[in-house]
């Protein structure tokens, strides 16, 4: 698995986590003021199909200080094994060397 952007090794990670279809690559573009029309950060899918299979990245600044905005896989994935995707998370988790500093779970409606 590999993540892109790299992930900036002594910044923290913020890591969306939630159900296929809730909204956690539309959470991290908004974060990251990136249009899903024009040029998201995070691809979106206009379905309940899931749009991220693999874990992927990009750096936020708040206060001067960059963090990593991680984007997972959703856990009930439509198409993939729950384990597949909770062992791409745990992946995920364990390249994150400067710790998780905060995990944002999404609900949608």
């Amino acid at each position: 698995m590999i993540l892109s952007p790299p992930l900036v090794i002594n910044a923290p990670v913020i890591l969306l986590v939630g159900k296929t279809g809730a909204g956690k690559s539309t959470l991290g573009n908004l974060m990251l003021r990136t249009s899903e029309n024009e040029n998201p950060t995070f691809f979106v899918s206009d379905s309940f199909l899931s749009a991220t299979k693999n874990s992927c990245s990009a750096n936020y600044k708040i206060n001067e200080e960059t963090y990593n905005i991680v984007d997972t896989p959703g856990v009930f994935d439509t198409e993939d094994l729950d384990t597949v995707i909770l062992e791409e998370i745990a992946r995920t988790i364990q390249k994150c060397a400067y710790g998780v500093k905060a995990i944002l779970f999404v609900v949608g409606q």
